[in-house]
């Protein structure tokens, strides 16, 4: 039996940020993946400690941790019993085995979703580079590098379905990543309180008798 292998050196992601990197490395029904579905590998302890943690009240993963929750999602369907899926996925975890040991005659290489994966988080890390989080701008709103642009902002009109080419009219001085930046970021950060309006959005603004009363008399 191999020896068993410790997870010194990897890099780490928040449970809310791995979403995002499955579906950066195109795992099977990449889209429908959340962070629920994160939680519930935890909490079933198919990534046990130390392959995920929790720090200042966050869940983490490393990132032998993400090659399993892709593999869960994308063997569903050719290991459809859990209980040999997780025994292999655990086996993978404590070995570092690139090969799902189904039985004595059938194995299931996982480099491929290995080597997705490690791409995928490569790409992450180098797409949230272009975000910035800065309290001297916006009031501290995480901000598309270079620019005022609050990442919500985009991420909001993306969510409303304009595409990317609609949006790099509004705002030229984005590229197609930037935007991908932005919608990545917002997904795995989700804005706490009122969201900001996108660009052109209009707002009523109500205000009491009493309001407009005070106003006037510190004009006067």
């Amino acid at each position: 039996m191999p020896a068993a292998v410790e997870p010194t050196g990897e890099s780490v992601f928040t449970a809310a940020e791995v979403p995002a990197i499955l579906r950066l490395a195109r795992v099977r029904d990449h889209r429908l993946v959340t962070k629920r579905d994160v939680d519930k590998l935890i909490d079933q302890h198919i990534v046990p400690r130390p392959y995920a943690f929790v720090k200042n009240s966050k869940r983490w993963l490393r990132t032998r941790a993400i090659h399993v929750a892709a593999a869960e999602f994308d063997l569903r369907r050719e290991l459809p019993i859990p209980a040999v899926r997780h025994q292999g996925l655990r086996d993978y975890l404590r070995f570092g085995m690139s090969e799902l040991w189904v039985s004595d005659n059938v194995r299931i290489n996982l480099k491929g979703s290995i080597g997705r994966v490690d791409t995928a988080i490569q790409r992450y890390k180098r797409l949230m580079g272009m975000i910035v989080v800065d309290p001297n701008v916006q009031r501290g709103e995480p901000v598309i590098r270079g620019t005022r642009i609050t990442v919500h902002t985009i991420a909001e009109i993306a969510r409303q379905g304009a595409g990317t080419d609609e949006i790099l009219r509004d705002y030229p001085a984005l590229d197609a990543e930037k935007i991908e930046a932005a919608c990545l970021y917002a997904d795995a950060h989700p804005r706490r309180g009122r969201p900001a309006l996108p660009k052109g959005s209009t707002e009523v603004l109500r205000i009491s008798v009493d309001d407009v009363d005070r106003r006037w008399s510190e004009r006067r």
